[in-house]
């Protein structure tokens, strides 16, 4: 009996006269919505007070102020865009990696200890684990799932996916503890100290539900990979990006077990610069601040080095002139994404000049509250305005801190902890990352395209769509369940309830 086949628009190619809009038009056209949106919100005189008192008016973009920073600010607001930095600096040493060969040859060995079977979930479960880096996880550990997939014999395309939903659409997910629980968590202290200056929130406070959620991220992200994704691209479909060719085994082994050394030398040099007292990626205080501000420029000199090693073991870096060739080769590939960054930092500065971001995350909190209900329904509302202010809004911390203070108190006041109240924005939040032009996905989308040049940004978003609702569903019964049967939220004790 032959295996039942869903059918996705994008597995087929684009016929000619067949007009599909590029990532890039598509984030323009949205451009073009918030600006007509803050005339018409402007125009009403749209406004929210926040909790400190402050008024906050919609203001129009095409107000003559508004027309003058558009072209006063245009080099700093494309310049300034944080993704932009991060990716320029990270394919130094991952584009060097790959131009070599390093990623093929590392994965490819691997591949064989790993079963074929396994192969998604270890995928999704080391998205996940990736949290560590922050936002460096979209740019190293992304594209090295597609050259995973293509090693062993399967679609790039579809590891793409698979990774993207295990990092993005798992960001609330929690199996490491990250520099993001400690963002999102001190927020909810600081607000919640305004109703009760008692409480204190540590950084396991959610371990026991997040990492549950965790487990069924990875069970979502699985089957709709298999069942729905992958049927739908052969990896014979998708286009050859033009790595290097691949050496021989006895060589690329040799070259593997050199530029392991290497990395063994540069993960203990980051471990003795972390090491309490004078260690030089530690805090005055005695924190790990600099270590995770330093991610960056860290993996990026990671890959310089074992790249290089293993360049120079396998005969490709044999001069200055070789090594200086394959970091224009791994640059030139960054030219399409600037293009979208220009587009996508225009449209993140728009949302953020008009106050239509400040707005819709007020709003949101003000709607909760004037619904009057409490226990599950609410812990659903409230999951459900998080999904949906993802849509406009992406950066987590970002939203928490203009949420937080609005928020953690009124729903406390109708008897949740401020460790429940965070766990389920987080759940919210997180799912509908993966379907957010806001968020990182017209980056994932560079990734995905030099596999699939025929997807556009409508077309990704509606492959990814499935995820997004298979993993807002289990967050929502992972939530009803533990509300349910009253289980603590970490080892710390902390409770579903709050009692004062």
């Amino acid at each position: 009996m032959s295996e039942a086949r869903h059918t996705l628009p994008v597995a087929r190619p684009v016929h000619p006269g067949r007009y599909v809009p590029d990532a890039v038009t598509i984030i323009l056209g949205l451009c073009l919505l918030v600006v007509l949106a803050s005339v018409a919100a402007a125009a009403a005189g749209l406004a929210v007070t926040l909790p400190g008192g402050e008024a906050v008016h919609a203001q129009n973009l095409l107000s003559r102020e508004n027309l003058s920073r558009l072209l006063v600010d245009m080099p700093e607001t494309f310049s300034s865009f944080a993704p932009l930095g991060m990716v320029l600096v990270v394919m130094f040493g991952a584009g060097l990696a790959e131009k070599v060969g390093l990623f093929d040859a590392a994965l490819a060995d691997a591949l064989h200890k790993v079963p074929r079977r396994a192969l998604i979930p270890c995928t999704v479960v080391i998205g996940i684990c990736a949290h560590v880096t922050v936002d460096a996880s979209y740019f190293v550990f992304i594209p090295l799932a597609g050259v995973a997939f293509r090693a062993a014999g399967r679609s790039p395309f579809t590891g793409i996916c698979a990774a993207f939903a295990g990092v993005s659409g798992g960001y609330g997910a929690n199996i490491l503890v990250t520099p993001t629980d400690a963002v999102l968590y001190g927020l909810s202290e600081a607000a919640a100290k305004s109703l009760d200056p008692s409480i204190e929130i540590d950084l396991l406070a959610n371990y026991f539900l997040l990492l549950a959620y965790a487990v069924l991220v990875t069970l979502v992200v699985t089957v709709v990979t298999e069942r729905y994704v992958e049927p739908n691209f052969r990896p014979e479909e998708d286009r050859d990006p033009g790595q290097v060719d691949e050496v021989d085994a006895v060589t690329a082994g040799r070259a593997l077990r050199r530029a392991g050394i290497a990395a063994a030398v540069v993960i203990g040099l980051v471990c003795l610069a972390t090491v309490p007292g004078d260690g030089l990626l530690r805090g005055s205080d005695g924190s790990l601040a600099p270590f995770y501000e330093s991610l960056i420029a860290i993996i990026c000199g990671f890959f310089v080095v074992t790249g290089t090693v293993f360049g120079i073991a396998t005969g490709r870096i044999r001069n200055d002139g070789d090594f200086m060739e394959l970091l224009r080769a791994a640059m030139r590939d960054v030219a399409p994404f600037l293009v979208l960054v220009f587009a996508a930092a225009h449209f993140a500065a728009f949302l953020t000049w008009s106050n239509l971001a400040v707005i819709s995350a007020t709003l949101g909190a003000e709607f909760l509250r004037e619904t009057g209900i409490s226990g599950i329904p609410l812990v659903f509302g409230f999951t459900v305005v998080s999904s949906l202010l993802n849509l406009l809004m992406a950066s987590a911390s970002g939203k928490w801190a203009l949420m937080a203070p609005t928020i953690v108190p009124m729903l406390m006041a109708a008897g949740l902890s401020p460790e429940m109240i965070t766990a389920a924005y987080r759940i919210g939040d997180s799912a509908t990352n993966i379907i957010t032009p806001t968020s990182l996905l017209p980056v994932v989308l560079v990734y995905a395209q030099r596999y699939r040049p025929e997807v556009g940004l409508g077309a990704f978003i509606r492959i990814m769509f499935p995820y997004a609702v298979g993993m807002f569903f289990a967050g929502l019964a992972l939530l009803t369940g533990w509300l349910w049967l009253d289980l603590p939220l970490g080892p710390s004790g902390a409770q579903i309830y709050y009692q004062p």
